[in-house]
């Protein structure tokens, strides 16, 4: 009995024979505290049952609280780029409401208003493709997604003098897209979850670089064929400021890891982002050269789209 309790059979037990002698004391008491290792490892089992549950609990809210931080960071941006054009259209409509407004004036007036209200629309239309509406997997076109996060940094990136950039296969792109269809670079899950990664490494570089001055420069960089495992398309997000030695390099992404100020960084940022490049079955990597200064680059790696929705290869790729 002993010995297989020693193995680790914890129903491990002695037939216990009749009679009061020290043999049958002896056996009772082993059944007793075999009973007692049990019941104890059976407690322990479910205390730490119980700990993971409430660490996991309290780490999905820390993570709900960085989400909801990270949005509430860009909302002057945001207020900036809705104010101006309402501004303007105010201005429209009291010159319109004037009497004896000329018919080219009055056309000119409408076409402002017109101008004004689509920058608005815009505008609220890039936040909202950022709301946890949809769960499902789909095609996202990781160019839009791009395209998105830059416009609702763009006023902060503004104010500290920092040049903006989007690149698909090392070709620069337009911030904002035309009417005619462009250049696309699809990738399989849930646009806002990709949206949300790559609004936070563009939050983190802008809060790296806020003292880097002019010269500064971040860019989005898109690929195809990321070169990377697995192998597929990802998302690159660049920028020339401090960068990372290689001691915080290895710790970035640990949950509540931070190099800022108490009080200024939750050390969520970065965690968030391997975790939705993780679920979209990829990774997320970080690199920074050894320089001071050469700055950092965080790439989120994607798998391929599942064969079905893959596009047509372009002529001459």
């Amino acid at each position: 009995g002993v010995a297989s309790l020693e193995a680790g059979d914890l129903d491990a037990r002695v037939a216990v024979r009749s009679g009061s002698g020290e043999l049958s004391r002896l056996v009772r008491g082993f059944n007793a505290m075999a009973d007692e290792v049990q019941g104890a490892g059976a407690r322990l089992e479910e205390e730490v049952r119980r700990a993971t549950r409430q660490a996991r609990e309290a780490e999905k809210a820390a993570l709900t609280q960085r989400r909801l931080a990270a949005m509430g960071e860009f909302t002057a941006g945001i207020a900036h780029e809705i104010n101006n054009p309402l501004g303007g259209l105010l201005n429209a409509t009291e010159v319109l409401g004037r009497e004896g407004v000329d018919e080219p004036k009055r056309r000119r007036y409408l076409a402002l208003i017109a101008d004004g209200l689509e920058r608005i629309q815009a505008t609220v239309g890039q936040l909202l493709r950022f709301t946890p509406r949809e769960t499902a997997a789909t095609t996202v076109d990781l160019v839009d997604v791009g395209r998105d996060a830059l416009a609702l940094v763009r006023h902060r990136a503004r104010g500290l003098g920092v040049e903006l950039a989007l690149e698909l296969d090392g070709q620069h792109l337009p911030l904002t897209g035309g009417d005619e269809p462009g250049p696309t670079c699809l990738a399989w899950g849930a646009r806002n979850e990709l949206g949300q990664a790559v609004l936070n490494l563009l939050g983190n570089a802008l809060d790296a670089m806020e003292d880097s001055g002019s010269g500064s420069r971040l860019v989005v960089a898109l690929a195809r064929d990321g070169g990377g495992e697995p192998a597929g398309p990802s998302c690159a997000v660049t920028d020339n400021g401090p960068g990372m030695d290689a001691e915080v390099l290895e710790r970035a992404t640990d949950l509540f890891f931070t190099t800022k100020e108490v009080g200024q960084g939750s050390g969520l940022g970065l965690a968030i982002v391997a975790r939705i490049a993780d679920a979209h079955g990829g990774r997320l990597v970080l690199e920074s050269p050894a320089a001071e200064g050469a700055g950092l680059t965080a790439r989120i790696q994607l798998p391929n789209l599942p064969h079905a929705d893959r596009p047509e290869p372009e002529e001459g790729r």
